[in-house]
């Protein structure tokens, strides 16, 4: 319980963004709401509701995105309502596990069926939608070096290079995994369904 007025809320699949403001945190929710992290309280109510993936903050702007998305710009007072900076261009319908990733200029999004869509991060126009994998897609989009990694339960990963056209390098195959990829130096650590992968020089 924190405070004198608790609230409860359900982030189902998604993991809360922290913003600090001062000396305080605020966590934004996929349930479209900000929380002071010190006791709990509602700092900001009405922001996009997420069903499973996580909004993604940078450079002060929060990026709420799945088949209806928007942008919001945060103020440095958390007091303050955020200012929505655009209603997003429809994507495929359903289910998006994966968080986006936001680089250079453009959104990276990936739908459970494995549809990647790109947007300008500007304006919310799609830039380009390509199936790129099988299986159920869980796995991030995750920046490597000069590369984004795609991955699915498939077992099966795609390297391409950012930008407005899609261009892949490589496919690899692995066991089938549901984690996103952590990079560390010159190493990739990788969670499958049943092992823990190193790989790297």
């Amino acid at each position: 319980m924190f405070g004198s007025s608790p609230i409860t809320i359900f982030l189902e699949l998604g993991t809360p963004v922290l913003d600090k403001i001062g000396d305080q945190y605020t966590a934004y929710t996929c349930k479209g709401a900000a929380v002071a992290v010190s006791n709990g309280a509602a700092v900001v109510n009405g922001l996009k509701s997420l069903g499973n993936n996580s909004p993604v903050l940078q450079d002060g702007i929060l990026y709420c995105i799945e088949e209806k998305s928007a942008a919001f710009k945060l103020s440095r007072n958390p007091a303050d309502k955020p200012e929505k900076l655009w209603d997003g261009e429809a994507l495929q319908p359903g289910t998006y596990y994966a968080s986006p990733l936001v680089h250079d200029g453009l959104i990276y999004t990936l739908h459970a069926s494995g549809n990647l869509s790109v947007l300008d991060a500007n304006t919310g126009k799609k830039v380009y939608t390509k199936k790129v994998l099988g299986g159920t897609c869980y796995s991030s989009p995750t920046l490597a070096g000069k590369y984004i990694l795609l991955g699915s339960d498939s077992g099966k990963m795609v390297l391409f290079v950012p930008g407005r056209e899609y261009q892949e390098v490589a496919q690899n195959e692995l066991e089938p995994f549901r984690s996103t990829p952590v990079l560390s130096g010159s190493r990739m650590y990788l969670r499958t369904l049943k092992t823990l992968y190193c790989i790297g020089k």
